[in-house]
């Protein structure tokens, strides 16, 4: 067996017929009275000598299509080649096969649908001059336009107007736009039902789409569970429907494409899809339909005659810049599904039903369904036989089971302008205006494009919420789908950005910042952080907080008084024995006293420092007593008791009647609030000192309940190793240090 141009030679006997067909279609030579094997990626197709005719048929196509595009190259102006009058509207024909799928997105293409494997991508491009006629009933003035299968942008160029600003697009395929008028459009490479889950958290809507989703393929509902709870009934009503043709967790790619146009869709948000006609009578429009509900939102319905995605002539057929036949995924929609109609233009392979499951015939011609829908609008079509239906359904009859398609392109420019002539009859609800629409539609867009990639393409930006910036400072940033999503709280974002600019060894000193900052980078333990952390950033943090700890750490060990100064490092304390208060006559204990701390019971512990300000006398230089005032801090200890009445333990000499003690206001420091903020020029400054009195009187006064005395002899004191215990093997270094300089001395 031998492989020659991706082509492969089996040793079977056959006619001399196969290999005339072959090389007259420019085939390479092969040996003679051998069958012919075609070579793809992931399958075999074998040819039976009537599949090598149609195949070598398929080849003369390509050949006559390479001959056109050399033709094209050679021209060096628009005005004297009559291929590029309109470059973007000459359109592929050429059929794909079943089984060609992009090898870029092969594995998220199978997981998308449950009939993926069997259908295969087999996508068209839109033609543009479609797209334009098509998109004439929708309002004129589109600032955004949203397609969920763009493709090659085909759709959205040609249904662009002046006052389009942003073409939003989603593909699987990640072969780039080959339209020449798309632009930059913000595309975003994705499977857009996984897609849909971030468009619900930034709440995303739009005002206007434009559709032509793959044709028959079985999506999983798993991804799109969210439609349940659509802010629209009709929505929710068909998401629970099951058609019968599809698996319980799979529903029609045409249903899911109108179900999220639907959910997304603003107030005055309308669109069209293009779709096979007997896929939408037998969902929408047929008696019975099982995604009926959705049929109130249609307020027009064009059927078109065959496939329009399908060129007719050679005349037009041509390639998309840079393009060559067959390649890439820039195409637009799926071929026509089995056992829904016949194609009109496609190859004999696929007309015949071969790569399909089913045969065509022209007793069941294929016609193109092109519905108008709207959010807003919940009548439905016009009934049949009024002047209205004529219009909003051109060629229905007064039979409304017959019906003349529309013919051409021409008869389909006139019956989209006789529609948007009529669209206040024909469409209820509000509309697109430029001082009514959905303004924020491209950010979110652009927020949850930033998302998916950051999460499923490798190499992308992690967007981290916090990182160590190149200065070893904290970088904090939140990211666009993080604040349009609302994913976290405003008092979260605030406490985020406390932390930038400072660095972790100055946010370790303090036991409240080091909380904070360990939080941040590492959760609580309950729950994980909610934000993306560099891992730099949290080797950081670890070795800021052990370096901190070794070098808090006593040199030797301490008393329980001593050990009190670490006792900010604690939550909770532990009771040794009864405390009691003898404030309060009539209570619980012996002579009246209350037991506020029982033995053998933990209690909640904070410690924060208190303003101290002592009042005293001093010699001045002439010897002389002066008044004076020391402002100071003192470490304070709050314990909530049995009646979660937090008492207050302080040493015992802050009780002299000399000293006040006041709560700090959070930034504020000791001896502020006592000092008038402006000295009066009246009656030498006494308006000043009035003032200062007055400011003094509103201070939040403190009472010590007990001593830290108390504190020892009825709590256990945590133990604080010392440095020995902490880094022994730094300890040992310093020691053999010092016996070396020891050593030294004489």
């Amino acid at each position: 067996m031998t492989k020659r141009d991706g082509v492969r030679v089996i040793a079977k006997r056959a006619s001399k017929r196969v290999q005339a067909l072959m090389t007259a279609a420019g085939h390479p030579p092969i040996r003679p009275h051998w069958n012919v094997m075609h070579w793809n990626k992931f399958k075999y197709i074998a040819y039976t000598e009537e599949e090598a005719q149609t195949y070598a048929a398929e080849l003369r196509k390509k050949l006559e299509r390479e001959r056109i595009m050399r033709d094209i190259a050679r021209s060096n102006t628009r005005a004297h080649n009559a291929y590029l009058a309109r470059p973007s509207k000459h359109i592929l024909p050429f059929p794909m096969q079943k089984t060609n799928i992009n090898p870029a997105c092969y594995q998220p293409f199978l997981e998308s649908a449950s009939n993926a494997g069997e259908k295969g991508q087999a996508q068209w491009f839109t033609p543009v001059e479609w797209a334009e006629v098509l998109a004439q009933p929708l309002p004129r003035y589109r600032p955004v336009m949203v397609d969920f299968h763009c493709g090659g942008g085909h759709l959205l160029h040609g249904a662009a107007r002046a006052s389009t600003n942003h073409f939003l697009g989603c593909d699987i395929d990640p072969t780039p736009p080959r339209c020449p008028g798309y632009g930059g459009g913000a595309r975003v490479i994705a499977d857009v039902c996984k897609l849909f889950p971030l468009m619900r958290a930034v709440e995303f809507s739009a005002d206007c789409f434009v559709l032509n989703p793959p044709w028959d393929l079985h999506q999983y509902r798993a991804p799109i569970a969210g439609l349940a709870e659509s802010w629209l009934p009709t929505v929710r009503t068909a998401f629970a429907a099951h058609d019968g043709r599809t698996g319980k967790d799979a529903i029609d790619s045409t249903i899911v494409a109108l179900l999220l146009a639907l959910d997304r869709s603003s107030l005055c948000g309308e669109g069209f899809l293009v779709a096979n006609e007997s896929t939408l009578q037998r969902l929408l429009f047929a008696e019975a339909a099982p995604h009926a509900a959705l049929a109130s939102h249609v307020w027009a319905h064009l059927v078109i005659r065959g496939n329009p995605m399908l060129a007719r002539r050679p005349a037009l057929h041509s390639f998309s810049e840079g393009g060559s036949l067959g390649e890439g995924g820039t195409c637009r929609a799926v071929a026509p599904p089995g056992g829904e109609g016949g194609p009109v233009g496609l190859s004999p392979l696929a007309a015949e039903g071969k790569g399909t499951g089913e045969r065509w015939t022209d007793q069941e011609p294929f016609h193109t369904g092109v519905i108008y829908f709207a959010a807003g609008h919940e009548d439905g079509l016009p009934a049949a036989g009024s002047a209205l239906a004529a219009i909003a359904q051109p060629g229905l009859s007064a039979v409304a089971s017959e019906r003349r398609p529309i013919a051409n392109l021409e008869a389909a420019r006139v019956a989209c302008k006789a529609i948007y002539d009529n669209r206040l009859e024909l469409r209820n609800g509000p509309e697109i205006k430029t001082y009514a629409r959905t303004e924020d539609s491209a950010e979110k867009w652009k927020a949850l494009t930033e998302e998916w990639n950051r999460t499923h393409l490798s190499g992308a930006d992690p967007l981290w919420n916090i990182s160590l910036g190149p200065d070893d400072t904290i970088a904090t940033n939140l990211s666009l789908f993080d604040t349009k999503s609302s994913r976290v709280t405003k008092a979260e974002a605030e406490s985020l950005f406390s932390l930038n600019g400072r660095q972790p060894m100055q946010l370790v000193m303090q036991r409240q910042q080091r909380a904070h900052l360990e939080r941040a980078a590492f959760g609580d333990g309950r729950a994980q952080t909610p934000w993306r952390v560099d891992p730099r950033l949290q080797a950081a943090v670890r070795s800021a907080v052990e370096e901190y700890h070794k070098v808090r750490s006593p040199l030797y060990p301490l008393s329980p008084i001593q050990r009190l100064g670490y006792l900010d490092e604690c939550d909770t304390i532990l009771c040794t024995k009864d405390l009691v208060s003898p404030r309060r006559p009539g209570g619980r204990g012996d002579g009246g006293e209350v037991v506020l701390f029982k033995a053998d019971h933990s209690y909640a512990l904070r410690s924060t420092t208190i303003a101290v300000n002592r009042s005293g006398t001093k010699l001045n230089l002439q010897g002389e007593a002066d008044d004076v005032e020391w402002d100071g801090q003192e470490l304070a200890f709050y314990i909530a008791d049995e009646f979660t009445t937090e008492r207050v333990f302080m040493d015992a000499r802050l009780r002299a009647e000399n000293v006040r003690l006041s709560i700090l206001r959070p930034g504020e420091k000791p001896g502020e609030s006592r000092r008038p903020a402006r000295r009066s020029f009246s009656e030498g400054g006494s308006f000043g000192a009035k003032a200062g009195r007055q400011e003094e009187r509103k201070l939040e006064t403190c009472a010590i309940d007990f001593t830290l005395q108390d504190l020892v002899d009825n709590f256990v004191i945590p133990d604080v190793p010392d440095v020995a215990r902490v880094n022994p093997g730094g300890y040992q270094d310093n020691l053999n240090l010092l016996n070396q300089i020891q050593s030294l001395c004489p």
